[in-house]
Protein backbone atom coordinates (compact mmCIF):
# COMPACT_ATOMS: atom_id res chain seq x y z
CA UNK A 1 0.00 0.00 0.00
CA UNK A 2 1.29 3.04 -0.97
CA UNK A 3 -1.18 6.02 -0.35
CA UNK A 4 1.57 7.55 1.97
CA UNK A 5 4.73 6.78 0.02
CA UNK A 6 3.45 7.55 -2.95
CA UNK A 7 2.92 11.24 -2.73
CA UNK A 8 1.89 12.55 -6.35
CA UNK A 9 0.05 15.54 -5.62
CA UNK A 10 2.58 17.34 -7.44
CA UNK A 11 1.73 15.88 -10.72
CA UNK A 12 -2.26 15.72 -10.47
CA UNK A 13 -2.68 18.00 -13.24
CA UNK A 14 -0.50 16.74 -15.57
CA UNK A 15 -2.75 13.69 -15.73
CA UNK A 16 -5.29 14.97 -17.21
CA UNK A 17 -5.35 13.53 -20.87
CA UNK A 18 -7.30 10.38 -20.89
CA UNK A 19 -5.04 6.85 -20.66
CA UNK A 20 -5.75 4.13 -23.44
CA UNK A 21 -5.14 0.81 -23.49
CA UNK A 22 -0.95 0.09 -23.40
CA UNK A 23 0.63 -2.58 -25.00
CA UNK A 24 3.79 -4.66 -24.96
CA UNK A 25 5.70 -6.20 -22.23
CA UNK A 26 3.80 -6.69 -18.54
CA UNK A 27 4.13 -7.76 -15.35
CA UNK A 28 5.03 -11.72 -14.74
CA UNK A 29 2.39 -13.49 -13.88
CA UNK A 30 3.33 -15.04 -10.89
CA UNK A 31 2.82 -15.14 -7.08
CA UNK A 32 4.50 -12.94 -4.28
CA UNK A 33 6.22 -14.41 -1.53
CA UNK A 34 4.02 -13.54 1.57
CA UNK A 35 6.43 -10.89 3.59
CA UNK A 36 6.09 -8.63 6.60
CA UNK A 37 8.24 -5.56 6.69
CA UNK A 38 8.93 -2.38 8.68
CA UNK A 39 9.28 0.85 7.28
CA UNK A 40 10.41 5.06 7.94
CA UNK A 41 8.70 7.51 5.52
CA UNK A 42 10.42 10.99 5.37
CA UNK A 43 7.62 13.11 3.81
CA UNK A 44 10.23 15.61 2.04
CA UNK A 45 8.10 18.11 2.78
CA UNK A 46 9.42 19.32 6.11
CA UNK A 47 7.37 16.82 8.13
CA UNK A 48 8.21 14.36 10.47
CA UNK A 49 9.47 11.20 9.74
CA UNK A 50 6.67 7.89 10.56
CA UNK A 51 6.81 3.96 10.50
CA UNK A 52 4.75 2.11 9.39
CA UNK A 53 5.02 -2.09 9.28
CA UNK A 54 3.41 -3.53 5.55
CA UNK A 55 1.89 -7.39 5.84
CA UNK A 56 1.20 -9.46 2.92
CA UNK A 57 -0.20 -12.61 3.20
CA UNK A 58 -2.37 -15.19 1.10
CA UNK A 59 -6.25 -15.43 1.64
CA UNK A 60 -9.86 -15.27 0.56
CA UNK A 61 -12.26 -12.74 -0.99
CA UNK A 62 -15.50 -13.48 -2.28
CA UNK A 63 -14.42 -17.21 -2.52
CA UNK A 64 -11.49 -16.38 -4.85
CA UNK A 65 -8.04 -16.52 -3.70
CA UNK A 66 -6.28 -13.40 -3.16
CA UNK A 67 -3.44 -11.46 -1.35
CA UNK A 68 -4.80 -9.26 1.39
CA UNK A 69 -2.11 -6.46 2.66
CA UNK A 70 -2.17 -4.49 5.90
CA UNK A 71 -0.21 -1.56 6.68
CA UNK A 72 0.04 -0.12 10.04
CA UNK A 73 1.10 3.39 11.14
CA UNK A 74 2.40 4.32 13.89
CA UNK A 75 0.25 7.13 14.29
CA UNK A 76 -2.72 4.15 14.23
CA UNK A 77 -3.96 4.98 10.76
CA UNK A 78 -4.05 1.49 8.44
CA UNK A 79 -5.49 0.54 5.29
CA UNK A 80 -6.32 -2.83 4.03
CA UNK A 81 -5.99 -4.29 0.27
CA UNK A 82 -7.35 -6.95 -1.63
CA UNK A 83 -4.89 -8.02 -4.78
CA UNK A 84 -5.55 -10.58 -7.05
CA UNK A 85 -2.29 -12.60 -8.14
CA UNK A 86 -1.11 -13.29 -10.55
CA UNK A 87 -1.63 -10.04 -12.37
CA UNK A 88 -1.80 -7.70 -9.59
CA UNK A 89 -5.38 -6.54 -10.00
CA UNK A 90 -7.18 -4.55 -7.13
CA UNK A 91 -10.19 -5.86 -5.64
CA UNK A 92 -10.87 -3.52 -2.29
CA UNK A 93 -9.44 -1.18 -0.70
CA UNK A 94 -9.94 0.33 2.53
CA UNK A 95 -8.31 2.90 4.54
CA UNK A 96 -9.24 4.15 8.28
CA UNK A 97 -7.53 7.18 9.94
CA UNK A 98 -6.08 6.78 13.67
CA UNK A 99 -9.64 6.93 15.18
CA UNK A 100 -10.54 3.63 13.98
CA UNK A 101 -13.13 5.18 11.47
CA UNK A 102 -13.34 4.05 7.83
CA UNK A 103 -12.22 6.67 5.74
CA UNK A 104 -12.39 5.14 1.98
CA UNK A 105 -13.19 2.61 0.31
CA UNK A 106 -12.67 1.34 -3.17
CA UNK A 107 -14.43 -1.60 -4.61
CA UNK A 108 -13.31 -2.97 -7.91
CA UNK A 109 -16.11 -5.17 -9.51
CA UNK A 110 -17.58 -5.57 -13.36
CA UNK A 111 -15.49 -3.34 -15.02
CA UNK A 112 -16.20 -0.21 -12.34
CA UNK A 113 -14.04 1.23 -9.23
CA UNK A 114 -16.38 2.38 -6.51
CA UNK A 115 -15.38 5.14 -4.30
CA UNK A 116 -16.97 5.28 -1.12
CA UNK A 117 -16.07 8.05 1.42
CA UNK A 118 -17.70 9.41 4.67
CA UNK A 119 -20.00 11.53 2.34
CA UNK A 120 -19.81 11.12 -0.88
CA UNK A 121 -19.80 8.21 -3.34
CA UNK A 122 -17.84 8.30 -6.90
CA UNK A 123 -17.78 5.70 -9.76
CA UNK A 124 -15.10 4.91 -12.73
CA UNK A 125 -15.10 2.80 -15.87
CA UNK A 126 -12.43 0.96 -16.56
CA UNK A 127 -11.12 -0.28 -19.84
CA UNK A 128 -8.52 -2.96 -20.74
CA UNK A 129 -6.67 -5.51 -18.12
CA UNK A 130 -3.63 -2.83 -17.24
CA UNK A 131 -5.17 -1.12 -14.53
CA UNK A 132 -3.64 -0.79 -10.74
CA UNK A 133 -4.73 0.97 -7.80
CA UNK A 134 -2.40 3.52 -6.79
CA UNK A 135 -2.13 2.48 -3.28
CA UNK A 136 -0.85 -1.28 -4.09
CA UNK A 137 1.75 -0.01 -7.02
CA UNK A 138 5.06 -1.01 -4.95
CA UNK A 139 3.58 -4.63 -4.62
CA UNK A 140 2.55 -5.00 -7.91
CA UNK A 141 5.75 -4.13 -8.77
CA UNK A 142 6.96 -6.54 -7.22
CA UNK A 143 6.46 -9.10 -10.53
CA UNK A 144 8.30 -6.54 -12.71
CA UNK A 145 10.49 -8.40 -15.15
CA UNK A 146 13.80 -8.27 -13.68
CA UNK A 147 17.32 -8.06 -14.86
CA UNK A 148 16.11 -7.33 -18.52
CA UNK A 149 15.87 -3.87 -18.84
CA UNK A 150 12.27 -3.38 -19.49
CA UNK A 151 9.64 -0.80 -19.32
CA UNK A 152 6.08 -1.49 -18.89
CA UNK A 153 3.26 0.11 -19.63
CA UNK A 154 0.09 0.81 -17.68
CA UNK A 155 -2.41 2.52 -15.95
CA UNK A 156 -3.08 4.05 -12.59
CA UNK A 157 -6.33 4.38 -10.96
CA UNK A 158 -6.95 7.75 -8.96
CA UNK A 159 -9.90 8.54 -6.52
CA UNK A 160 -9.76 12.42 -7.02
CA UNK A 161 -9.52 12.71 -3.49
CA UNK A 162 -6.91 16.22 -1.98
CA UNK A 163 -7.31 17.27 -4.78
CA UNK A 164 -6.39 14.55 -7.46
CA UNK A 165 -8.72 14.07 -10.79
CA UNK A 166 -10.52 11.03 -10.76
CA UNK A 167 -10.11 8.25 -13.69
CA UNK A 168 -7.37 6.04 -15.01
CA UNK A 169 -3.71 7.77 -15.95
CA UNK A 170 -0.94 6.57 -17.89
CA UNK A 171 1.87 5.73 -16.56
CA UNK A 172 4.97 3.65 -16.96
CA UNK A 173 7.74 2.01 -15.07
CA UNK A 174 11.57 0.61 -16.11
CA UNK A 175 14.21 -0.91 -15.06
CA UNK A 176 17.37 1.87 -15.03
CA UNK A 177 20.02 -0.25 -13.44
CA UNK A 178 21.28 -2.77 -10.71
CA UNK A 179 23.18 -1.17 -7.23
CA UNK A 180 23.92 -1.85 -4.37
CA UNK A 181 21.57 -0.14 -1.53
CA UNK A 182 22.23 0.58 2.03
CA UNK A 183 19.33 1.46 4.20
CA UNK A 184 18.63 1.34 7.81
CA UNK A 185 17.34 -2.63 7.62
CA UNK A 186 21.29 -3.65 5.93
CA UNK A 187 22.71 -3.14 2.37
CA UNK A 188 21.09 -4.87 -0.45
CA UNK A 189 22.30 -5.78 -3.90
CA UNK A 190 18.73 -4.68 -5.66
CA UNK A 191 17.80 -3.39 -9.55
CA UNK A 192 15.94 0.24 -9.58
CA UNK A 193 13.01 1.09 -11.36
CA UNK A 194 11.30 4.34 -13.05
CA UNK A 195 8.29 5.29 -12.65
CA UNK A 196 7.02 8.53 -14.55
CA UNK A 197 3.53 10.14 -16.90
CA UNK A 198 3.67 7.86 -19.79
CA UNK A 199 1.82 9.27 -23.08
CA UNK A 200 2.17 12.88 -24.60
CA UNK A 201 1.55 14.21 -20.76
CA UNK A 202 4.92 12.40 -20.02
CA UNK A 203 6.65 15.15 -22.22
CA UNK A 204 5.61 17.85 -20.04
CA UNK A 205 6.13 15.67 -16.56
CA UNK A 206 9.81 15.09 -17.09
CA UNK A 207 10.80 16.41 -13.39
CA UNK A 208 8.04 13.93 -12.03
CA UNK A 209 10.39 10.83 -11.75
CA UNK A 210 9.90 8.27 -8.73
CA UNK A 211 12.61 5.77 -7.93
CA UNK A 212 11.83 2.28 -6.45
CA UNK A 213 15.10 -0.35 -5.41
CA UNK A 214 13.92 -4.18 -5.27
CA UNK A 215 16.21 -6.72 -3.75
CA UNK A 216 17.57 -8.66 -6.70
CA UNK A 217 16.74 -12.33 -5.68
CA UNK A 218 13.34 -12.80 -4.72
CA UNK A 219 11.22 -12.43 -3.28
CA UNK A 220 11.68 -8.93 -4.71
CA UNK A 221 10.57 -6.75 -1.76
CA UNK A 222 10.83 -3.12 -1.70
CA UNK A 223 14.20 -1.57 -0.11
CA UNK A 224 14.07 2.08 -0.88
CA UNK A 225 11.95 4.72 -2.86
CA UNK A 226 12.63 8.20 -3.35
CA UNK A 227 10.86 10.74 -5.07
CA UNK A 228 12.50 12.88 -7.67
CA UNK A 229 10.67 16.32 -7.28
CA UNK A 230 9.31 16.04 -3.59
CA UNK A 231 12.40 14.62 -2.08
CA UNK A 232 10.48 12.00 -0.33
CA UNK A 233 12.06 8.62 0.84
CA UNK A 234 10.98 5.50 2.29
CA UNK A 235 13.70 2.98 3.74
CA UNK A 236 13.42 -0.59 4.70
CA UNK A 237 14.20 -0.35 8.43
CA UNK A 238 13.79 -4.34 9.10
CA UNK A 239 12.20 -7.46 8.05
CA UNK A 240 9.68 -8.29 10.25
CA UNK A 241 6.75 -6.33 12.52
CA UNK A 242 6.65 -4.11 15.25
CA UNK A 243 8.64 -6.71 17.45
CA UNK A 244 11.82 -6.27 14.56
CA UNK A 245 11.95 -2.95 15.46
CA UNK A 246 15.58 -1.67 16.43
CA UNK A 247 15.64 -0.74 20.02
CA UNK A 248 17.92 1.30 22.24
Amino acid sequence: MVDKKLRLAGLFLLLLLPAVAAAGVGFRQTLPAETTLLYRSHPGTGGESSLFVEALKKGEYKGIDAYIVNVEWEDGARSVGVISFPGGRPLLIQDYGKNGKKTKEAEYIDGKVHFTFPEKEKTVNLSGENYYDLSTLALVFRTFPFGQGEKVDFQVVMDGARGSPLGTFNMYVQETGREQVTVPAGVYDCYKLEMGVGGFAGVFARGYRYYFWYTAQEPHFLVRYEEKKERGITELVATGGWEALPRP
